[in-house]
C-alpha cells in the first residue's frame, strides 16, 4: 500500500484518469469538496458541493461529481465555479461507460445512463428495501450495469429495463457461496 496523499478529510468515490490524476470526493457537509492529486500535490477544486460522493474524469479537463443532497451531477474543472449537467434524485455512484457516457445511480434504485450533455434516460430501478440508500455504486459490464444495493445486501443486473438479483440474499452476513447464496 502506498500513500498518494494525505490531509483529504472524508474521502469517499475517487477515479484515477488517463493521466495518472486522482480525484476524491469528500462526502460531508458544510465542506463537501472534490480534490486533485498530481505529482504529489493535492488542490482542492471546489467545496461546498454537497455531499459529493463519486468523480468520473471525463478526459478534457472536465471531472464530473454526484452531489447526493444537491440532486445533482456537477462538472467542474479548476479556475471554474462547479455547473449543473443534470438534475437528478440524490446521485450517488457513477461510472464512465463503454461508449463514453456516464452512468449514474440514485438513493431511490434509478439507474440513469448520461450522454456528453448530461441528458438523461432511465435505464432502470432497483427495487426500494424498507429504508436507507438503495443504489451505493454501479459498474457497467458485459453488456448490463451492475448495482451494489447498499441497504439491500444485493446485487442487482440491469439490463434492458429490468433488474434481477445477480448476488446476494437481501440478509446481510459474510457467508461466500453460489451468487444467489452469498451475504453481504
Amino acid at each position: 500500500v502506498t500513500t498518494l496523499a494525505d490531509g483529504l478529510r472524508k474521502h469517499l468515490g475517487n477515479t484515477v484518469g488517463a493521466d495518472g490524476t486522482l480525484y476524491a470526493c469528500e462526502w460531508g457537509s458544510p465542506q463537501g469538496a472534490v480534490f486533485r492529486v498530481a505529482d504529489g500535490e493535492v488542490t482542492e477544486l471546489a467545496t461546498g458541493i454537497g455531499y459529493p460522493s463519486n468523480v468520473v474524469d471525463r478526459g478534457d479537463g472536465v471531472v464530473w461529481v454526484t452531489s447526493w443532497s444537491g440532486d445533482a451531477v456537477l462538472a467542474m474543472q479548476e479556475g471554474a465555479d462547479p455547473t449543473t449537467v443534470a438534475t437528478l434524485d440524490g446521485p450517488v455512484g457513477m461510472e464512465a461507460h463503454e461508449d463514453g457516457v456516464v452512468v449514474a445511480s440514485a438513493d431511490d434504485g434509478t439507474v440513469w445512463h448520461l450522454d456528453a450533455e448530461g441528458q438523461a434516460t432511465e435505464l432502470g430501478r432497483v427495487p426500494t428495501p424498507t429504508s436507507g440508500i438503495v443504489v451505493g455504486d454501479v459498474v457497467p459490464a458485459h453488456g448490463g450495469i451492475y448495482a451494489t444495493s447498499f441497504d439491500g445486501h444485493r446485487i442487482w443486473r440491469i439490463h434492458d429495463g429490468e433488474a434481477t438479483v445477480f448476488a446476494g440474499t437481501g440478509t446481510p452476513g459474510l457467508a461466500d457461496g453460489p451468487a444467489l447464496e452469498a451475504t453481504f
